[in-house]
């Protein structure tokens, strides 16, 4: 518990857990995909995704909101851990590197 806090505090940005679908596109080779969004701050997300994504790779990700008020969150991130997630898919979690 008190290193989960010492690593919140160190946070530049607080994280939300929010759970919205989101599509992506990996650069390197155009595929578009799709997952769950888990969490997300400032500066990165955490999603949940079919298959593996390696780590360094570019990503195009596109977020839609509950609400049309808001704009969608279109941006490109760099994945920076890609783990097995407990039961299905793969627990990708990436760095925000452009907003579009």
């Amino acid at each position: 518990m008190f290193a989960e806090q010492n690593l919140a505090e160190r946070r530049a940005f607080p994280r939300m857990s929010i759970e919205r679908p989101i599509a992506f596109r990996v650069l390197s080779d155009g595929s578009n995909q799709v997952g769950e969004l888990r969490s997300l701050s400032g500066n990165g997300l955490l999603f949940v995704a079919n298959s593996s994504v390696p780590v360094g790779e570019s990503l195009r990700i596109r977020v839609n909101p509950p609400l049309t008020l808001t704009p969608p969150l279109h941006a490109e991130v760099e994945v920076v851990r890609c783990l097995q997630a407990n039961g299905n898919g793969f627990a990708v979690a990436a760095k925000m590197t452009r907003l579009l």
